[in-house]
């Protein structure tokens, strides 16, 4: 059986120069196997018109080869003052499967950061690291994709949210019924890689590209200081009349160590840059999209790039900071290789006294800061996962990697925020089922733990 995953609600395009108005995208999972020669058939209504039209499914980008399921696109045309919208197949005996549809995001927003999805989250001092340098440095809205997170780190999330300087996306694992999977043959949420990220990542692109110029794709711990200019609007916007075929700007990491303070009271950006060392090694790129050149996105390159257009690497002292290790001892202490450009070659004291006082004033003071835990639950657990699964064999996996994958105990007492979402099923055909959702996903309190499921 094959079964299209619509994961979240299409979404319908307006003022979109990549696409005619009244365009409805579909970001959907599903069998790698499924074809994409033969045609689905989208069907939009309004009160007085029907109208039919035919779209082919393709890949959202390169899919992972040890997963079985993979993202797609399809684009479908639309009609005026869309009311309804379904999904089928050109068969004369196919049912159609109706499908919310969502408006895009249209606040105006010409700097847009899209994470990666977080699951079983607790690390808050890199959350407010991150949040507060994007910040500073012109993020108009950054977007937080969540599978689960320890609540208290959700409730600092609603302050920022609440700010206007995030966006919290549910990012729900696919809750689909035994009788569904047995079906399959195997449960998609294990063959889809690294927590379905590169749809998330779509998704963020999709919905968002109306209100931006550019999309920066990263994780939580990669962090872009503008080095060519003041701001990163200034910094995108010289390269690209400086590379008028880009369609991303790609930037190399450093990863850096950085002493962690152990509460919040303890907390403070000065101590974060005063302690952070770059060294020298170096990792994979990531990369900021121009929304009118870049239809997908995945994590270190796009996805579906328009005709034309080309990733242009920047220089290398132009760089991203990897906050991947966060350490109990002096930074001083550790072994590694320093960088010769460190944070205050290009972060200056005044930024930097500027940040910590627009942080104090903001969130600081707050109840939701206070309570951030001194205690992590499940890093040192990840982080063996990650390593039997992926790093301890050179990065080159024999089954679909992600953490879906890792079980862990459950933990009475742990209040943990999981994005969940009600699901339905219709079958098109005897062969193709679709599976969506009539609304967006919600949180849900769990009282043990965070969970996958």
């Amino acid at each position: 059986m094959l079964i299209l995953l619509l994961f979240p609600q299409p979404t319908l395009r307006n003022h979109q120069c990549q696409y005619p108005d009244n365009t409805v995208v579909i970001l959907f999972n599903a069998q790698k196997s499924i074809s994409q020669r033969r045609n689905l058939l989208c069907v939009s209504e309004n009160t007085t018109h029907q109208l039919n039209s035919t779209t082919k499914a393709q890949f959202a980008y390169n899919p992972t080869r040890e997963c079985k399921f993979g993202a797609f696109i399809a684009i479908c045309s639309g009609i005026a003052d869309l009311q309804r919208f379904g999904l089928s197949k050109t068969d004369s005996d196919s049912s159609s499967a109706q499908v919310s549809v969502r408006d895009p995001y249209s606040v105006r927003s010409p700097v847009v950061v899209c994470f990666s999805p977080l699951f079983y989250f607790e690390k808050w001092q890199l959350l407010l690291t991150s949040l507060e340098i994007y910040k500073f440095y012109g993020a108009d809205l950054q977007v937080i994709y969540v599978q689960s997170m320890l609540l208290h780190i959700y409730s600092i999330l609603e302050v920022y949210a609440k700010n206007g300087d995030i966006a919290v996306e549910p990012w729900a694992t696919h809750d689909l019924s035994k009788e569904t999977i047995e079906k399959i043959g195997f449960n998609p949420n294990l063959e889809l890689d690294w927590r379905n990220q590169a749809a998330a990542h779509t998704d963020c692109t999709i919905k968002y590209r109306e209100a931006a110029d550019f999309i920066i794709i990263a994780d939580l711990d990669d962090v872009l200081v503008p080095k060519l200019e003041k701001s990163y609007i200034k910094e995108f916007r010289r390269l690209t009349n400086s590379f008028p075929n880009s369609a991303a700007f790609s930037y190399l990491r450093f990863n850096v160590v950085v002493q962690e303070a152990s509460s919040s009271m303890s907390f403070s950006l000065s101590n974060v840059f005063n302690s952070s060392n770059i060294s020298m090694e170096k990792e994979n790129q990531k990369y900021v999209l121009n929304t009118k050149r870049t239809h997908t996105a995945w994590i270190h390159w796009p996805g579906i790039v328009a005709p034309g257009f080309e990733m242009y690497l920047v220089p290398e002292e132009n760089f991203m900071l990897h906050f991947r290790n966060w350490t109990n001892e002096t930074t001083s202490k550790q072994s590694f290789d320093l960088n010769p450009i460190q944070v205050g070659s290009f972060m200056s004291p005044k930024h930097q006294v500027m940040m910590e006082a627009d942080f104090n004033k903001r969130i600081s003071t707050t109840q939701a800061f206070k309570d951030l835990p001194s205690e992590e639950v499940y890093l040192k657990f990840i982080v063996s996962c990650y390593d039997n699964m992926f790093y301890s064999r050179k990065r080159q996996p024999d089954t679909c990697p992600g953490p879906v994958r890792c079980v862990f105990k459950p933990q009475p007492g742990v209040h943990c925020m999981v994005a969940k979402k009600y699901l339905q099923t219709t079958s098109i055909t005897p062969k193709l089922r679709v599976t969506s959702g009539p609304s967006s996903s919600a949180f849900i309190m769990y009282k043990n733990g965070c969970s996958m499921e």
